[in-house]
């Protein structure tokens, strides 16, 4: 099954933001790549039927070939929905900026 065929039809804004939010607690940072493989996960970003083509889509870096994967934001989004974060579990305070 192919990351098309998994893709969410809408996307999970709270799920998107409370892994996060986790991940942020566990490291005080998140990586791009993570944040990147999470808006997959949740419908944020979708996956293009065919992957990338020169024709139709500009790439930015120069380096995709035709049929790699390609993504776009989800635009089936429901932002007027409320998102039901979880506070900071006192990430400042093991920052080095905290005792600065």
């Amino acid at each position: 099954m192919s990351a098309v065929d998994k893709a969410p039809e809408m996307p999970n804004w709270e799920g998107f933001g409370l892994a996060i939010m986790e991940d942020w607690g566990a490291h005080c940072d998140t990586e791009a790549s993570v944040r990147f493989d999470l808006a997959i996960k949740f419908g944020i970003l979708r996956p293009i039927a065919g992957g990338f083509d020169p024709d139709t889509h500009v790439d930015d870096h120069g380096d995709a070939e035709r049929g790699d994967p390609w993504f776009e934001l989800n635009r089936r989004a429901d932002l007027t929905a409320p998102l039901r974060l979880p506070r900071s579990r006192g990430c400042e305070a093991s920052s080095p900026r905290a005792t600065m």
